[in-house]
């Protein structure tokens, strides 16, 4: 038996090798034409989708006498794109650009079974070398040419089984992913409302105090990373880098672990629950961005370029955190940064920064449920990711 006609992983009562056709054989071109239906798009991403569910410019031309129809499960794709991905079973009858094109399955096809295999980078490089055109702007998958790329397929129950589940993988996906965004709306609703005051635990009533960032914290001495010609050796001190921070890595540092062979005392070592903030970015969104030392760290550990340092002062560590990740600050920080192509902060300008502070015991209270939902959303991040790697495995292995 030939493993090459085989995948490496099958349903059980599945033994026959996959057979061997050219595309031209599972699907025709459909080519008749509507001017009125409901109109659709191909995207990368989402497949075959109503053109009124995606938030982009209305492009569709006014005579739409030359649209093409499209069925229920039939396959369209972009043929400039379909060496990308841009390929999808229609879930409704509608009409597309004529640019487009679109495949009517025929008898023993289970167009999902298709339209999973059409996604998998094995098949696109097929698509790429079949596209006709100089160069990827150019490349251009019609019909023609689409007919006559050899496909291996099984029977259409085996094809229907593996669509089915790589279905019920996507409809997971989909559905872990709508309540990871849900939390996370949940945690953007939570900062707006306690940071301005309207939500406050049961029990606490004392008014809040203004302060300013510079009074309840105190700076760590940074070593800035010089470009001059200075010797590099491996000193065990590693340093977090403004790009670890922009990067969303809150407690790795860099890899290189090399640093000049420097005095002691030019810089302080990081301690739990200390903050570092990127005082440069390409934009305002990064201005400024916080990260923080949630473990008590073992080895040396500096802040590096284009960071300050921040150590709480009589204060809990994490409610400083969050407050610099609210939108109170960033709006403090949009009015402060300044640049043309870089846009940073002065440690001056961030120490001005003026906000209202419960007493401790409430701080604690409001950055563990912080805390408690950024575990929550972490965990759902995880199983999230889980899901796509399982698919990904699957969609590796269940194809020929």
């Amino acid at each position: 038996m030939n493993d090459e006609n085989q995948p490496k992983v099958r349903f059980k009562g599945f033994t026959d090798p996959w057979e061997q056709r050219k595309l031209g054989k599972y699907f025709l071109e459909r080519n008749t034409r509507a001017a009125i239906g409901n109109l659709i798009s191909v995207t990368i991403n989402d497949g075959v989708v109503e053109a009124k569910s995606i938030k982009r410019k209305d492009n569709s031309s006014r005579d739409k006498s030359n649209y093409k129809q499209v069925k229920i499960n039939d396959i369209a794709y972009n043929s400039m794109r379909m060496w990308q991905g841009a390929s999808g079973v229609s879930q409704f009858d509608g009409i597309l650009s004529p640019a487009y094109t679109v495949l009517i399955p025929q008898v023993n096809v289970d167009s999902r079974f298709f339209g999973y295999s059409f996604k998998r980078r094995k098949q696109l490089n097929v698509f790429q070398k079949y596209s006709q055109g100089l160069t990827s702007d150019t490349w251009n998958l019609k019909y023609p040419q689409l007919k006559q790329i050899d496909f291996f397929a099984p029977s259409v129950s085996e094809q229907k089984k593996i669509s089915e589940l790589l279905n019920s993988f996507d409809h997971l996906i989909a559905a872990n992913q709508d309540k990871l965004d849900q939390l996370k709306e949940v945690k953007k609703l939570l900062m707006l409302k306690i940071f301005d005051q309207q939500w406050r635990f049961s029990g606490f009533t004392d008014p809040w105090e203004q302060r300013k960032l510079s009074e309840v914290t105190v700076r760590v001495k940074s070593y800035s990373l010089s470009r001059s010609n200075e010797t590099y050796e491996q000193t065990g001190t590693k340093y977090i880098h403004y790009g670890d921070i922009h990067t969303g890595v809150a407690q790795d540092v860099r890899d290189e672990n090399k640093l000049p062979n420097i005095i002691p005392g030019d810089y302080e070592q990081l301690q739990q629950f200390d903050i570092i903030v990127a005082d440069a970015s390409e934009d305002y969104e990064g201005i400024a961005e916080p990260a923080i030392i949630t473990t008590n760290p073992i080895n040396r550990i500096v802040s590096g370029l284009h960071t300050i340092a921040l150590r709480p002062d009589k204060t809990d560590g994490r409610y400083i955190y969050y407050l610099l990740k609210s939108r109170k600050f960033k709006h403090y920080g949009y009015k402060v940064g300044t640049g043309m192509k870089v846009f940073g902060i002065t440690f001056s300008n961030l120490g001005r920064f003026a906000f209202f502070l419960p007493d401790y015991t409430e701080q604690k209270g409001i950055s563990k449920i912080l805390l408690n939902l950024e575990n929550l959303i972490a965990a759902n991040q995880d199983k999230v990711d889980q899901l796509k790697e399982m698919k990904k495995w699957l969609m590796q292995n269940m194809f020929v």
